[in-house]
């Protein structure tokens, strides 16, 4: 993709808002993020460039038709500019998050809501344990869903307003993460060994969903899209009794991740985690569907 990157001047827009183009679209970035935040970070940031090819792509091919009390017509509409509103970053360099406000509007001018929290992809892993007496023997007998647990983080949740949320393993997928490989079996590997302990080779992460990139969390308000995986593993009474209550999670991200185990036939009531919500149904509904071939 080839990135147009020329400065507007004399648009009657304050002196010290930076704006640039990218790909024939107008960025402008607030003032106040000016010493931190240049056109360099936005065009080299994944969700961004992940998100406005999309929404280009969207657009080109998608008319919206008019809702309630308007004439019955259909439309498309147009990306016209985009407002960097905030940016959050990991350490000194790399962008985390950036909050923005599309505006998209068709020719009369009629607009849609834009405001967007972006912060790319990630993945979330639902890790089966299945009680075994000889975990190396690879009993098939052993994997009965009817014994199993499933591993849960307890975390501190700001934004979630409590400091022992449970949920399942999940972490953010960095395409520029050398360590992720590209792929996001490989940003699952990793996240079960910092935030449990656990190895795991990316052949052992089944996906659950794969459709168009993941399942959206909140798609009105943010891009996030997570992958889910499945992993499925025997252990012994000892090796079970040292996972529950372990502490995990990377300090340099200061990650304060206590483990325990839960049943698989509670975890839907067990947590008020979406992810680990949409896991076990995915779940269910892969092993329903096996039973019926």
């Amino acid at each position: 993709m080839n990135t147009a990157l020329t400065a507007l001047k004399n648009l009657g827009m304050p002196s010290s808002t930076t704006s640039f183009l990218y790909n024939s679209v107008r960025v402008e970035i607030a003032a106040h993020l000016a010493p931190t935040l240049g056109a360099n970070h936005v065009e080299k940031f994944p969700p961004f460039v992940r998100w406005f090819d999309r929404l280009q792509r969207s657009l080109r091919e998608t008319s919206v038709r008019s809702g309630i009390g308007f004439a019955d017509s259909t439309k498309f509409y147009r990306l016209k500019k985009i407002e960097i509103q905030s940016a959050d970053f990991f350490g000194k360099n790399r962008l985390g998050f950036l909050k923005l406000k599309a505006l998209v509007e068709d020719e009369t001018g009629d607009s849609l809501p834009g405001i967007v929290f972006l912060r790319g992809q990630s993945v979330a892993m639902l890790v089966i344990v299945y009680p075994s007496d000889d975990p190396s023997a690879n009993n098939a007998a052993d994997y009965d869903d009817d014994k199993a647990h499933v591993i849960i983080t307890i975390q501190p949740r700001i934004a979630g307003s409590n400091m022992a949320m449970q949920e399942i393993p999940a972490g953010m997928f960095d395409p520029g993460d050398e360590s992720d490989n590209g792929s996001l079996s490989f940003t699952a590997q990793r996240e079960l060994r910092e935030e449990c302990g656990i190895e795991v080779t990316p052949a052992d992460m089944r996906p659950l969903y794969t459709t168009d990139g993941g399942v959206y969390t909140s798609c009105g308000a943010s891009d996030e899209q997570i992958q889910f995986f499945y992993c499925k593993k025997l252990m012994d009474a000892h090796e079970m009794a040292q996972l529950e209550g372990r502490i995990g999670g990377d300090e340099s991200e200061r990650e304060k991740i206590t483990l325990r185990l839960v049943p698989l036939r509670d975890l839907l009531t067990a947590t008020q985690d979406i992810k680990a919500m949409c896991a076990a149904a995915l779940y269910n509904n892969l092993e329903k569907s096996h039973s019926n071939l």
